[in-house]
């Protein structure tokens, strides 16, 4: 219809061009359907096509060049660096971009609006990808990157059409099937202050088999050192946080340097007694050798456990990343068994080790001291009182108890797919 269209027009503007010209002709004065000769003319506007513009949703489309041209790690890497929509995504070695705490330990998780990685779909060339954690989540490290042509990503919430896995959208990674050649990759990396080191090796080939068969095939190393310790980073190593509730102007959220916690030292701060033992033993602090002390809180905050300052305790020793090392390994082979019908087999392995740091974070714990602990010494003892009733609560920070643990995690991906397409 469209070229019918095309032509008609075309004819209409022949025979008025005609009649226009034998009109002039036959008179030698001008008249009103004289042709104008126009000296410019100006276009304001035109119709742009662009990939995704023309979608019933809206569709971001990433070419790999130009996300690996800002972020040359890795594609997962790329998306939450260059599009705001991948803010509340967790980076390749399990650090949250927000600073909230993964469902998983690590890996290279996708969330879209920051509602969750577990509402975005993840499919390779429009299919689901099978999870690699126990709770459906897709870690993107898996996929065969060096083969990935583009990234395209629904934006919106598209659960409608794909079901309720893609509430804040899709992520569709496309591999570039028809790939001829030889590609390699070698690099190695590390930051400004002589940490986060990583590197990455891996090849890509592609071939016709015949002149109806086509093989593409990939293999990739990467890892990364990670950053073990926040102390390794003047803002960090700040000990920052942010106090209020940011519920109204009068209380907002604040961001505050030397937070502390105002209920908790490391030793262990005494904050309440009971049966009949001395007031006195409140609000003082081990520091040592069984001996108390005085204990400074710090300046308030409007959050009701934090202070600025003081001796109480605060988390440190933790990692601001951890290590991973992911292996990969994919193939696919393709036949035109007619002009409109394709058979196709492909099968992807990948392994991702997380041996990362993970320091203890729990809560600080109550203890409840009676009178007559052998290890009380006897300054505390004579401030208990002989009564056997006699206690005191006292609260501490157990950093010193498995400051240097590891936890070792390991996610294995296999995948084989079949079927025919036309």
């Amino acid at each position: 219809m469209k070229v019918i269209a095309a032509l008609c027009g075309g004819v209409s503007l022949l025979a008025i061009g005609s009649a226009a010209y034998a009109q002039g002709a036959a008179s030698a004065g001008p008249t009103a359907h004289d042709p104008t000769t126009l000296d410019s003319v100006v276009v304001t506007g035109s119709h742009i096509v662009r990939n995704g513009y023309s979608a019933p949703t809206p569709v971001t489309v990433a070419p790999i060049e130009q996300l690996l041209d800002t972020v040359p790690s890795s594609i997962p890497n790329a998306l939450n660096r260059d599009l705001p929509q991948f803010a509340g995504s967790t980076g390749s070695a399990g650090n949250s971009t927000t600073g909230g705490t993964a469902s998983v330990f690590g890996g290279n998780y996708l969330n879209l609006r920051n509602f969750g990685a577990i509402r975005t779909l993840i499919l390779l060339d429009g299919r689901r990808v099978p999870a690699t954690a126990i709770n459906g989540q897709v870690d993107a490290n898996v996929l065969p990157q060096m083969l990935v042509e583009r990234v395209d990503v629904v934006t919106g919430g598209a659960s409608a059409v794909y079901g309720s896995d893609a509430v804040t959208g899709v992520v569709n990674f496309v591999l570039d099937k028809h790939f001829n050649g030889l590609k390699l990759v070698a690099q190695a990396g590390t930051s400004t202050y002589g940490d986060a080191n990583s590197n990455r090796i891996g090849v890509a080939a592609g071939a016709n088999v015949t002149d109806r068969g086509h093989f593409i095939f990939s293999a990739e190393r990467s890892q990364d050192f990670g950053i073990p310790t926040h102390e390794n980073r003047s803002w960090s190593a700040a000990v920052p946080d942010y106090v209020g509730t940011g519920s109204s102007a009068a209380n907002p959220f604040v961001l505050i340097n030397d937070a502390r916690l105002n209920s908790a030292t490391y030793g262990g701060l005494i904050t309440k007694v009971a049966g009949g033992a001395s007031a006195g033993l409140v609000n003082q602090q081990f520091v040592g050798g069984g001996t108390l002390g005085a204990f400074n809180p710090g300046t308030p905050t409007a959050t009701s456990t934090i202070n600025i300052g003081g001796d109480g305790a605060y988390y440190k020793g933790l990692s601001l990343s951890g290590p991973s090392i992911t292996t990969q390994g994919f193939g696919r082979f393709e036949y035109e068994l007619t002009k409109d019908i394709i058979a196709y087999a492909q099968l992807g392995y990948a392994e991702n080790e997380l041996p990362g740091q993970h320091s203890l974070n729990s809560p600080p714990t109550p203890l409840t001291i009676f009178s007559g602990n052998p290890y009380l010494p006897a300054s505390v003892q004579s401030q208990l009182g002989a009564s056997p009733a006699a206690n005191f609560t006292v609260n501490r920070l157990n950093r010193d108890l498995a400051q240097d643990a590891t936890q070792y995690q390991k996610i294995d991906a296999l995948q084989f797919t079949t079927g025919l397409s036309g």
